[in-house]
């Protein structure tokens, strides 16, 4: 399972709480040394701040909404 993507779509997420943002970028760092890419898309404005707070755009590829 080497090099799959792993999309996550946050479309319909309104708000993530920051222990909650935490526990993702925990999961989602185990996941990309597993070998697989990942994808956050379309998270709002607040969530996508949160996001590069956390770091989270160091372990995953952030595509804002259109």
């Amino acid at each position: 399972a080497k090099n799959q993507l792993l999309v996550l779509d946050l479309r319909k997420t309104r708000r993530i709480d920051f222990v909650s943002c935490s526990q993702l970028a925990s999961v989602l760092a185990k996941i990309q040394q597993s070998g697989r890419s990942i994808e956050v898309r379309s998270p709002n404005g607040m969530v996508w701040g949160l996001l590069m707070l956390m770091g989270i755009a160091d372990i995953a590829r952030i595509v804002p909404r259109r």
